[in-house]
């Protein structure tokens, strides 16, 4: 098999990201502090300042179930994992656009509520929404933020930044996102009490 024949599913994502660099040009620009590769991008805004740059998406079936999860825990949600970037670099969210793939079986109501747990875990934050793209989907919804976030030049946290003896902190339980879908794809709504960190953790 050639190299260009192997399926995306088995080249795994940091090599993926490896082969977006080999394409495009190395770009050499002072007001890029760190490129792809990081929890975010890091951007020049002036002397004092820099932008943080991070999107994720959630497609469901893939990411989500709509029978395990509200509309409005979705929405919640779907900022909730592009903040977790922002404050992975050190910064703070300041404005979100949202880019959707809605199925035609979609009702207003749950529109309604994807939007308003957006707003609700932006406002959390300090964040707002401030536009974003519609589009028709064949039968599977799909949510795509993309978020944007400020810190001090001197105060963004990178990976290569870590040394020997640092201290790492992580909040709630490690895997415990994880630990919910699969109560959720054993018990369904009714799981039992013990499992309900775990499920909130997946659903929010």
């Amino acid at each position: 098999m050639k190299p260009g024949d192997k399926l995306v599913s088995q080249t795994g994502e940091f090599n993926l990201i490896d082969r977006i660099r080999n394409i495009f040009p190395a770009t050499v620009h002072s007001d890029i502090l760190v490129g792809m590769g990081d929890d975010t991008a890091v951007l020049r805004l002036d002397d004092d300042r820099v932008l943080l740059v991070t999107c994720d998406i959630q497609i469901e079936d893939r990411h989500f179930r709509q029978d395990f999860i509200s509309a409005y825990q979705l929405g919640r949600r779907s900022i909730a994992v592009n903040i977790s970037d922002i404050a992975a670099m050190g910064g703070k969210p300041t404005f979100a656009l949202a880019s959707l793939g809605l199925p035609e079986g979609m009702t207003v109501r749950e529109y309604d509520n994807l939007f308003q747990g957006m707003r609700d875990e932006l406002q959390q934050h300090g964040a707002a929404l401030i536009g974003g793209n519609l589009a028709r989907s064949e039968n599977k919804l799909i949510v795509d933020i993309t978020l944007l976030g400020e810190v001090s030049k001197s105060g963004y946290v990178t990976r290569e930044g870590a040394r020997e003896g640092d201290g790492v902190y992580v909040t709630g339980v490690v895997g415990a996102s994880g630990s919910g879908l699969e109560v959720l794809k054993k018990f369904g709504q009714n799981y039992p009490e013990k499992y309900r960190q775990l499920v909130e953790a997946h659903l929010l």
